[in-house]
Formats: structure tokens, C-alpha cells, sequence
């Protein structure tokens, strides 16, 4: 599209907005114009003028129905993305769905797996009880202690509470921690 083509748009477009019929009564204004005020009609023979106004609006034609199709085009290949985003989304729902189900069972079937699970958990102690028993009393032995003294006078609210161990954190009679300095000042 060229300027050109563009520079009478607004004066057209407000001659158009004033035709209350649409298109025809704009299209016979136009007519009625070349009719009063030129020799269109007079200045040529009647096939060279017809031939010159279908020529026009053919081309025109062309023009608009190749852009309509590309909207077409354009409008089809976003709904195609949009869809199978969507799909895919989906599929992916469903699988999490399918990976994290919740399957009814028995009373039965349920007591079976709790059992496995403890005698696991029962011969992974038993394991690791006999493979080295010295290893829980050096646990034992590493049990944070209280903080009986301190240098500073700027420490005495310390007093009283627990030793960190070597990992920041604690270690009590049935659990044991540690944590960054990171993670306590985050």
C-alpha cells in the first residue's frame, strides 16, 4: 500500500460515514459525481469506461481477498499454537495426575505395605546397629551441651542455651540438624 493510496482516506471515510444506505448509495454518490462533474462517461465509449471501473475494482478485489486469507492464515496458525499449548498443558496435568494417583485398597492391602515399610525401616537399624556400635556412642558423646560460660559480657544472654555443633546447628537425643549461615540470615 503506498501513501498515496492512503492520503484521501480520511476525506472518503468521512464522505462515507455520512450514507446512511452503505457501500451503494456511497458507490452511487461516486457515480453521480464523475456523472456532474467530468466527462467519464462522455469522454469515452461505454465498454472502455466499464472495462476501466472492472479493471479497478478487480485488482482491489485481489488485493482485499489475498489479506482477508492472510489474516485467515494468521488467525488459523495462532488458534494451532494456542491449541496445542493447551494439549500439551493438559497431558501434562494428566501425567502428574496418573505419576501422584491415589488408588483405593483394602484394609488388607494397606497393612501389607505398612509392614513392609517397617521391616525395611526395622532391618536398616538392625544393620546399622550391628555394622558399628562405637559410631552411636560417638553420637551420644557429641549431644549439644548447654553453654556454661562466655567471654564477652555481650554474650551473657547466650548462657543457658544449647552448643551449636560443627554444622551450625544441634544435636539432641533423637534428632540432629544443621543449617548454612545463609539459610539463618535468609
Amino acid at each position: 500500500m503506498s501513501a498515496n493510496e492512503e492520503q484521501f482516506d480520511n476525506i472518503l471515510l468521512a464522505l462515507a460515514e455520512k450514507h446512511r444506505g452503505g457501500v451503494p448509495e456511497f458507490l452511487h454518490t461516486l457515480a453521480s459525481f464523475l456523472r456532474r462533474k467530468t466527462d467519464f462517461y462522455t469522454g469515452a465509449k461505454q465498454a472502455e469506461w466499464e472495462k476501466m471501473l472492472l479493471d479497478v475494482f478487480r485488482k482491489e478485489s485481489k488485493l482485499a481477498m489475498a489479506a482477508h486469507e492472510e489474516k485467515l492464515k494468521a488467525r488459523e496458525a495462532t488458534q494451532r499454537l494456542k491449541d496445542e499449548k493447551e494439549r500439551a498443558e493438559r497431558e501434562a496435568r494428566q501425567k502428574e495426575m496418573d505419576d501422584n494417583k491415589i488408588c483405593d485398597i483394602t484394609d488388607e492391602e494397606a497393612a501389607a505395605i505398612i509392614k513392609e515399610e517397617e521391616d525395611k525401616k526395622r532391618q536398616q537399624l538392625l544393620a546399622s546397629a550391628a555394622g558399628d556400635s562405637a559410631s552411636v556412642t560417638a553420637v551420644n558423646e557429641e549431644l549439644s551441651k548447654p553453654i556454661e560460660k562466655v567471654e564477652d559480657d555481650s554474650e551473657k544472654d547466650e548462657l543457658g542455651k544449647l552448643q551449636p555443633n560443627s554444622g551450625n546447628g544441634c544435636t539432641l537425643d533423637k534428632y540432629m540438624w544443621t543449617q548454612t549461615l545463609q539459610e539463618v540470615e535468609g
